[in-house]
């Protein structure tokens, strides 16, 4: 019932406002979703938990960490693996790095592993920087389980390693002879990281006819390198193959080096 007094009036006036208010914010709460809280804190989707694991584990294996790689490089690699999980969630994470990233990006951090290695190598040191990074595009990521042979005395020494990670041993095995028996002695020395094993593979003619091991080569461990095979290598000599024969001929007599650059031309 209207009251004649207008203060009155007011009070009831107002007190009808609040109450619709109040009402309209109970109502709007009771049908809104609920707030997120502490996303940040929430753990990351399916697929960006596998990125970094895929990520992690393959630095760890490869000790690509241990190598500085550069601030762009790593931002590549980043975006490589992100690419891959983007066109495929279920996409196949299990294999090595190296399979996983694009051409574009797996060919610089090949050479930025493997460059230094090459250089090593005395037949190769004196090649020019395409030929060398030639060769670091076409070499192979390869996996050898702890305690696998990966050359036994009598195989053809197909390939040339890189070894990234790991020890590997080298076994050759030597006979002496008595008046009374023959005995055979074993020698091992041990590569490492940085280290290369088959050279003898670059003094072969044309790469078909391989040289024989006569060392046993098996893993002290898990051990992760790069093999260049002898069809790949016989490719990027093809390629450069002037800068080749002045390498490996630049010791010898000039009439030697002079007839095989007539050959060539």
């Amino acid at each position: 019932m209207t009251s004649t007094y207008v203060w009155e009036n007011v009070f009831a006036i107002c007190i009808s406002i609040i109450s619709f208010l109040l009402l309209t914010f109970v109502v709007a709460n009771a049908t809104a979703p609920s707030p997120q809280v502490g996303v940040n804190s929430l753990p990351a989707p399916v697929s960006e938990q596998r990125r970094i694991k895929f990520l992690m584990e393959n630095l760890k294996s490869w000790n690509i960490s241990g190598h500085d790689l550069p601030v762009d490089l790593e931002i590549e690699i980043l975006s490589g693996i992100d690419k891959k999980v983007e066109e495929n969630e279920d996409a196949d994470l299990k294999n090595d790095i190296f399979s996983t990233l694009p051409a574009e990006t797996r060919e610089p951090l090949q050479r930025f592993l493997c460059m230094g290695i090459l250089r090593k190598v005395p037949v190769l040191e004196m090649m020019g920087k395409q030929a060398l990074e030639k060769i670091c595009d076409n070499l192979k990521p390869v996996t050898y389980k702890e305690n696998s042979f990966i050359f036994r005395i009598g195989d053809p020494l197909d390939c040339m390693l890189f070894i990234i990670k790991g020890i590997v041993t080298v076994c050759t095995c030597s006979q002496t002879s008595s008046t009374s028996a023959t005995s055979s002695k074993m020698a091992a020395r041990y590569l490492r990281q940085g280290m290369f094993y088959g050279e003898e593979l670059l003094n072969s003619p044309d790469f078909t006819q391989l040289p024989i091991s006569t060392e046993h080569v098996k893993t002290w461990g898990k051990v992760q390198a790069f093999a260049l095979m002898a069809d790949d290598l016989a490719t990027v000599v093809d390629h450069f193959k002037l800068d080749w024969v002045i390498n490996n001929y630049a010791n010898n007599n000039s009439e030697e080096v002079e007839d095989n650059i007539v050959e060539i031309n």
